[in-house]
C-alpha cells in the first residue's frame, strides 16, 4: 500500500457543538466573488458522473445507498467523521447582515484557515498579516466561523474571528493562503492534522466544505449544478474525488471532487488517512479543481509561528517549472541486513505454527535465488524487519510476502516517508525501482506495498520495520485507488476479531502472475492479487485462515475507470493455490469458503460479510 507519512500541528482537542439559536442561512448571497486578482477562475464541477457532493448531518455524511463511492466511504467514514466538526462556513457582516464568503477549517489551536481571496473580503494586507476593512458605513468589518449549518438541522456554533495571522498577497504565483485567529472559546473542533509530504496522483480524497450557488455560471454548468445538488447549497457536504496531478507550481494539486462557489478554503482531506493533504481554492469546470498542497500550509503555519518546528524547504524548481528530482536513497550494505530475522512462523504461539507458503515444484523454478551475505548459502527468503519477501525471477517483482503483526504494540510513526531503496542482497537488474512507476498522468503506477507499511511497524523495532517495507522488493505496480476501502482494512478487521490477550496474526499477500498481464514501460503489470491471514479467533479459540483477492483490471492505463469495479472478494484457500503455484499447508481445510458454493462469488460490500468460521 501507498500510504503518505503524517504531520499534527497540534495536540487534537475533543470536538463540542456549541448552543446556538436558529438562524436563516441568505441563500441568495454567492460564494467568494472569485480568487483573486489574476487568477480568474471559479470552483467547479469536473466530472459529470460519479462525483456526488453529500449532505452532512450531525456530523455524519449521508452516505450513498449505492454506486461507485459506496464502499469506500463506509469503510473510511470513522476517519472522516471525525473531521468534519472542524470545518466551517465563513460569514462576513458587510453593514447588512451576515452573509456567506467561503469554508474554514481548524488548522492549529484557535487558528482557521481558508483562502487569501477569502480573507480579502474583509481583511486588507498589512506587513505578515491584515486588518480589518471598513464597510459602508464607516463600521469596521465583522467575520465569523459557523461550525454547524447542515442540511435541515437547526442552531449554529458560530465563533468570531478576533485577528488576520497571515494573508498572502494577492498574487496568483503565490499560494492562496490566509490564517485567521478565532476569539477564545472553551470548546473550539481539534485541529485536522496535515500530510507532510504530497499526494500522489490518484490518491483518494474528500473536499468539505460549503457549496453555495454563484450566479456567474453559464447554461452548461448550472445544469450540472442543479444535477448534483438541487436546490440545496450553502450547507456543509462532502465531496469525494482523487488526485489529478501536481501542478507545475511547487505549492498546487489539481483533484476532480465537485465544488461550487462557496468551497473556497475547504480542507481536502485524504480519505485513507483522515488527514487534510490541502487546501481548494479554485477550478476551471469539467477540467481540473486546484489545491494548495498540506506541506505547504504546514510551512506557512511554522512561519506564523504556530507550531514550534519547521519543515525543510520546497524542493527546488528547474527551468520550465519541473521539480527537481530528489536526492538519490543511500543504501546500506548487504551485510547490514544480518539482524534482521524476518517472518516468525511460531508468532501465534503454542501449537499454532503458520508456515510461509510452501513452493509447488514448477514454482520453485521460478523463484529468485540469491546467495546469503552473512552463511554464504543459497537462499531465497529475503529477511526484514517482522517480514519476509520471497522474488520471482522472471517478473523481478515479489512473488509473496510475509508478515507477523502485534496490535498490542503497534507504534504510529510520524515524520518524511522513507525513499523506496534497492536490496543489496540482490542484483539491482532483478528488481524493478523506476521502470513503470511516476505519474499516473504519464500512464504509470504507483509502488504497491505488498506487506502493508504499517504491519511490521510495532514494538522496539518499529522505524526499522518501517523503513524496512520502502525496499522495492516488497512493491508491485498498482493504480493509486486500488488500496482502498475493504482490502485496505482487511489486517484492522483481523485484528479487532484475534485473540484480543495478544492480538497476533500472520498475513500472506502476493500478486497473481499469468503469461496474459499487460507490459507497460517493459514491465508485466499484474492484474489481480491476494492476501491470506490468520489468527486466533477471539470467540472460538481455534486458528482462522481466510483468503482473498482482488483485481485492477478496470483500472489500468487503456481501461475505461469504473470507481465501483475494484472489489474485494473472499476466496477459497484452494483456489488461490491453484492460482499461485504456492500450498498453504493445513490451513486449507480451516478455511470456511472450502465448501465451493454453486453460486457465483459475491463481492464484499462490508467487512462483516467475511466469514471466518
Amino acid at each position: 500500500m501507498n500510504r503518505r507519512i503524517n504531520y499534527v500541528l497540534s495536540d487534537a482537542r475533543r470536538a463540542g457543538g456549541g448552543p446556538g439559536g436558529p438562524r436563516m442561512m441568505d441563500l441568495g448571497a454567492p460564494g467568494a466573488g472569485g480568487p483573486g486578482p489574476g487568477l480568474g477562475r471559479m470552483e467547479a464541477i469536473i466530472l459529470l458522473d460519479e462525483r456526488p457532493a453529500l449532505l452532512v448531518r450531525k456530523n455524519r455524511i449521508e452516505m450513498p445507498r449505492s454506486g461507485a463511492w459506496a464502499d469506500t466511504l463506509a469503510a473510511y467514514a470513522p476517519l472522516l467523521e471525525a473531521r468534519l466538526p472542524s470545518v466551517g462556513r465563513i460569514e462576513v457582516d458587510d453593514g447588512t447582515g451576515y452573509h456567506h464568503f467561503g469554508t474554514g477549517w481548524v488548522i492549529a489551536d484557535g487558528v482557521i484557515a481558508t483562502n487569501s481571496h477569502v480573507a480579502r473580503v474583509f481583511a486588507g494586507k498589512t506587513a505578515g498579516g491584515g486588518v480589518f476593512l471598513a464597510n459602508w458605513s464607516g463600521e469596521p468589518y465583522r467575520a465569523r466561523i459557523d461550525f454547524l449549518q447542515e442540511y435541515e438541522e437547526p442552531g449554529a456554533f458560530e465563533v468570531n474571528v478576533r485577528e488576520v495571522v497571515f494573508m498572502q498577497d494577492a498574487d496568483p504565483t503565490l499560494p492562496d493562503i490566509a490564517l485567521l485567529r478565532l476569539a477564545a472559546h472553551g470548546n473550539l473542533p481539534a485541529p485536522i492534522p496535515l500530510l507532510e509530504t504530497p499526494s500522489d496522483p490518484g490518491a483518494l480524497l474528500a473536499v468539505v466544505g460549503y457549496p453555495a450557488f454563484d450566479p456567474r455560471y453559464g447554461l452548461d454548468a448550472a445544469e450540472a449544478a442543479r444535477a448534483v445538488f438541487g436546490t440545496v447549497y450553502e450547507v456543509k457536504r462532502l465531496s469525494p474525488g482523487r488526485v489529478i496531478a501536481e501542478e507545475a507550481a511547487p505549492w498546487a494539486f489539481t483533484h476532480d471532487a465537485t465544488t461550487l462557489g462557496g468551497n473556497s478554503g475547504s480542507v481536502v482531506l485524504d480519505i485513507e488517512t483522515g488527514y487534510a493533504s490541502g487546501m481548494h481554492f479554485q477550478g476551471d469546470f469539467l477540467h481540473a479543481n486546484h489545491a494548495v498542497r498540506g506541506d505547504v500550509l504546514l510551512d506557512q503555519a511554522a512561519r506564523s509561528g504556530l507550531v514550534a518546528t519547521t519543515r525543510r524547504p520546497l524542493p527546488a524548481v528547474a527551468p520550465g517549472g519541473v521539480p527537481a528530482e530528489p536526492e538519490a536513497v543511500a543504501e546500506l550494505p548487504a551485510e547490514s541486513y544480518a539482524d534482521r530475522s524476518g517472518y516468525d512462523p511460531k508468532f501465534l504461539g503454542g501449537a499454532f505454527v503458520v508456515p510461509m507458503p510452501a513452493l509447488r515444484a514448477a514454482t520453485k523454478r521460478q523463484v529468485l535465488k540469491f546467495e546469503d551475505p552473512v552463511t554464504g548459502k543459497q537462499a531465497s527468503e529475503l529477511k526484514y524487519t517482522h517480514f519476509s519477501v520471497v522474488m520471482h525471477k522472471a517478473r523481478r517483482m515479489c512473488l509473496f510476502s510475509a508478515v507477523n503483526i502485534d496490535g498490542t504494540q503497534s507504534v504510529a510513526i510520524k515524520g518524511r516517508r522513507p525513499g523506496w531503496r534497492f536490496d543489496p542482497r540482490i542484483p539491482k537488474a532483478e528488481q524493478v525501482k523506476d521502470e513503470c512507476y511516476g505519474k499516473e498522468s504519464a500512464g504509470k503506477f504507483s509502488r504497491g506495498h505488498m506487506t502493508r507499511r504499517e504491519d511490521p511497524n510495532w514494538g522496539p523495532d518499529a522505524e526499522r520495520a518501517n523503513w524496512d517495507t520502502f525496499h522495492v522488493t516488497n512493491a508491485t505496480p498498482q493504480i493509486q485507488p486500488f488500496n482502498a476501502g475493504v482490502w485496505l482494512s482487511l489486517e484492522d478487521y483481523a485484528l479487532e476479531n484475534a485473540d484480543q490477550d495478544d492480538m497476533h496474526i500472520c498475513v500472506f499477500t502476493g500478486p497473481i502472475f499469468t503469461p496474459d498481464d499487460p507490459e507497460y514501460f517493459g514491465v508485466g503489470v499484474p492484474v489481480r492479487f491476494w492476501k491470506v491471514i490468520t489468527f486466533i479467533h477471539d470467540q472460538t479459540g481455534k486458528l482462522s485462515a481466510t483468503g482473498y483477492t482482488m483485481s485492477q483490471r478496470d483500472l489500468l492505463p487503456g481501461a475505461e475507470f469504473v470507481f465501483g469495479r475494484f472489489q474485494t472478494y473472499q476466496t477459497a484457500l484452494k483456489e488461490i493455490e491453484g492460482l499461485t503455484g504456492l500450498s498453504f499447508g493445513r490451513l486449507a481445510a480451516l478455511d470456511p469458503m472450502r465448501v465451493v458454493e454453486e453460486a457465483p462469488p459475491a463481492p464484499l460490500r462490508s467487512l462483516e460479510e467475511i466469514r471466518f468460521a
